[in-house]
């Protein structure tokens, strides 16, 4: 959608799009559950450089909590029901290879987002779960305010963050995602850099979250949540990680990823993942497995899955995954479909 405007401070445009991707789930012991993900997108230029940036989201699901016993998650969408949570809302300011955003965004827009590894369905071809199973923060489908920085110097693209350190997902309440309070919720930030050459991905990085590892949502109801927040003694903890998108033939890309968090009391400490896929003309065939370790058990996962574009803009997804942790071995498969207007 497109609408004129004039002036001598007024953008000649602005943009809206909405995807909405829905899928069926199904285990081996007879488990069903469909979910949906819409997401509306808008961006209103408000003069040279400077652009107005929202999104929201709106999740459902026929189940409550996952059909199998997956910590990582075989599907990156199904969460709890939600209606209308905002994903970014603020102010963007572009000059020449530079890029600063202010206001309320989720850290999914700009990190851990390659290519290929977005292919697969698993959460953990997202943020590795070395930083989302520790923390709290604006990850899907939270999201938090914020300021993030980049800047692109050839192949080479620098990008720095730093969020509320804790993420919401509502417009009102104690639990709003306008809610910017370090001495409660801490801080978290994360510095990324990525290489790109003759069609190969290489991404280093590194977060620090200064804070609790008790959430507010987690403390909310009880008559000492807000000082017991700001009372607990507070700690710097970080993971690092690599991954690499390689070609290494026409049309063939092989994944590697791995991270680490080594500080002391968190849930996931190591991650590391391996993956092969293949483009065809209308079509993404994907094979990829992982190991994550958690303090009290480690998790392996594999996962087969296909996406095929069709009707324009949208595209019919099939996966399976195998999944095997200390609670036991699972078989998991799902059929999603997403269009966007």
């Amino acid at each position: 959608m497109a609408a004129a405007a004039y002036g001598c401070c007024r953008a000649t445009a602005q943009d809206f799009s909405a995807q909405l991707t829905a899928e069926m789930q199904a285990d081996a012991g007879g488990h069903t559950n469909m979910s949906s993900l819409l997401r509306i997108d808008f961006m209103q230029p408000l003069c040279k450089g400077v652009r107005l940036d929202m999104a929201v989201i709106s999740i459902a699901r026929t189940r409550s909590g996952g059909i199998d016993g997956s910590r990582q998650g075989f599907s990156n969408i199904d969460e709890d029901n939600t209606t209308l949570a905002p994903a970014v809302a603020g102010l963007t300011f572009t000059s020449g290879g530079s890029m600063l955003f202010a206001g309320i965004r989720n850290m999914n827009e700009d990190y851990f987002t390659a290519h290929f590894m977005s292919l697969f369905t698993n959460s953990s071809c997202g943020i590795f779960p070395t930083i989302s199973a520790n923390y709290r923060i604006a990850n899907y489908p939270l999201a938090s305010m914020g300021i993030h920085l980049e800047r692109k110097i050839r192949e080479l693209t620098v990008m720095a963050s730093v969020y509320n350190g804790v993420g919401y997902k509502s417009f009102s309440g104690r639990q709003n995602v306008f809610r910017l309070c370090p001495e409660s919720d801490g801080l978290f930030s994360i510095l990324s850099v990525n290489y790109q050459n003759n069609g190969s991905t290489f991404n280093i990085g590194a977060n620090l979250h200064y804070g609790n590892n008790v959430s507010y949502e987690e403390l909310a109801g009880t008559a000492t949540a807000e000082k017991a927040q700001k009372t607990q003694k507070k700690t710097a903890t970080g993971a690092v990680w690599g991954y690499a998108e390689l070609m290494i033939a026409p049309r063939m890309c092989a994944i590697m990823q791995y991270s680490a968090n080594p500080s002391k009391g968190v849930i996931c400490r190591r991650y590391a993942g391996i993956g092969l896929v293949r483009t065809m003309r209308n079509a993404e065939l994907g094979v990829f497995a992982d190991r994550a370790v958690y303090k009290d058990e480690t998790e392996w996962a594999a996962e087969l899955t296909c996406r095929i574009n069709c009707l324009g803009r949208g595209y019919l997804q099939p996966a399976i995954h195998l999944i095997k942790n200390s609670d036991g071995a699972y078989c998991a498969g799902l059929l999603r479909m997403s269009y966007t207007i």
